[in-house]
């Protein structure tokens, strides 16, 4: 077997038992059904636990069996492992959709823009401490090129985006998005990053990418109609947001961050489902969104 086609075989059974629990008697019959399996023979007893320890050390996965159920993956993941899950499960579900290339026309997913090119070369400059050079091409500027230390990377809505201390803004933390990088060369110059940083607590009061012009953070509340409720429930908007007043016509919610910009157009995608109740200078900010809005849609064509 190819090192192609083994490393499908591997991503085949990691899905298996993350669909679990599941019974060693259906993975050899999904097995049997398999493109990937040429001969088409059921999984041997002494296979199925050659491929589980294999997968446990190729994945550093561990992989539990419960007696009335079936085998799956232990969701052990400690916090700072969440990269690794992400990556399993991106992996798992890439080969899924090859399994069923016959399904073309049926599955839909989303692409990520350009840029995707320079991940590798970004992320590696991380590992050594390297300062890498970018030729940007901004929306609003012309394109320029800048000296950059990439402390972190980030995927936000299907755009990845590094962040770190450019040239242009000595001292400062900036965000930039890679499908805007035009070109990316690593030096030999190297930078230290700033002590205690971590991605995750720099955005851990905002939603999304948008840190610099946030404003303080502050407790906002926002009332949102009944129909809209259960998506919020199911899908919070940040890991702060609370349900803090229900009746059967709304509910209010309470949030912990700083309002950007992403956090004003998440609430104005809910249209009139949402209404920010506090505080007030928040309100008067979304209040003057919709009288503009008002204004626009009433002036004549």
């Amino acid at each position: 077997m190819t090192s192609g086609k083994l490393l499908k075989k591997y991503f085949w059974f990691l899905r298996a038992f993350q669909s679990g629990p599941i019974t060693r008697a259906e993975i050899s019959r999904r097995w049997l059904s398999s493109p990937l399996n040429d001969e088409k023979k059921r999984l041997a007893r002494s296979s199925f636990y050659h491929m589980k320890n294999e997968l446990e050390e190729l994945f550093d996965v561990s992989i539990a069996c419960d007696k009335k159920e079936g085998w799956y993956i232990e969701q052990s993941f400690r916090e700072d492992e969440e990269f690794r899950k992400w990556l399993l499960n991106s992996l798992a579900v890439e080969s899924s959709l090859e399994d069923y290339a016959n399904m073309h026309g049926r599955i839909m997913y989303e692409s990520i823009p350009g840029g995707i090119q320079h991940l590798q070369t970004v992320v590696d400059a991380m590992q050594h401490c390297y300062r890498i050079i970018i030729r940007y091409g901004s929306f609003v500027h012309e394109p320029r090129e800048f000296i950059f230390a990439p402390y972190a990377v980030r995927i936000y809505k299907q755009r990845w985006y590094a962040i770190g201390e450019s040239s242009d803004h000595p001292g400062e933390i900036r965000t930039y998005a890679f499908d805007r990088f035009m070109q990316v060369s690593t030096t030999n110059s190297t930078y230290e990053i700033p002590e205690g940083f971590d991605v995750k607590k720099y955005f851990a009061d905002c939603i999304g990418m948008t840190k610099g012009e946030a404003g303080e953070v502050q407790d906002i509340v926002v009332r949102v109609a009944r129909k809209g409720v259960s998506y919020l429930r199911t899908l919070p908007l940040h890991k702060s947001q609370q349900e803090i007043n229900t009746t059967h016509e709304y509910s209010d919610f309470q949030f912990h961050l700083a309002p950007n910009f992403e956090f004003m157009q998440e609430i104005l995608g809910r249209g009139d489902e949402a209404e920010v109740l506090s505080p007030q200078s928040i309100r008067d900010k979304f209040a003057d969104i919709v009288a503009n809005l008002h204004k626009r849609y009433s002036a004549a064509h």
